[in-house]
Formats: structure tokens, sequence, C-alpha cells
């Protein structure tokens, strides 16, 4: 339950910042679907730090073929 409000916590800490970032103030949002570029959402502040550094230290270092892959062969 825990980890669930959490997920909801950084869900809506998102949405703000796309919001925020994109210039669109939150009458516009509220009730109308309007197609975004994903290249422009840009995601700021300590969650964007935390999720650069977890792109570069884990996702980007791994060795595909040899640490992801090998167990599933």
């Amino acid at each position: 339950m825990r980890s669930m409000r959490a997920f909801y916590i950084l869900i809506v800490a998102v949405a703000t910042t796309a919001s925020v970032t994109l210039g669109a103030s939150p009458e516009k949002i509220v009730g109308a679907f309007a197609s975004i570029d994903p290249a422009r959402v840009k995601v700021g502040g300590e969650i964007g730090r935390r999720i650069d550094l977890t792109i570069q230290k884990n996702l980007l270092a791994i060795e595909v073929d040899n640490q992801f892959l090998a167990p599933f062969r």
C-alpha cells in the first residue's frame, strides 16, 4: 500500500512538472486531451536528478549480453 502511494505521488509530480514545463495552465489541461511531443517534456528538480542518475548509472551501465540475458539462456 505504501509503494502505491509513492507511485501516485510520483505520477502527480511528473504530470505537474510536465504542465509547468510546457507552459500550459491547469485549467487548459483539465477536461481536454492534447497530443504533445514527448521530447518537450523535461523532468527537473530532485526527481529529474534521480531519474538521470538511474539512467546513467544503472540502465546504460549494464552489459545486456553478459549480465542481463545470460540467466535467460
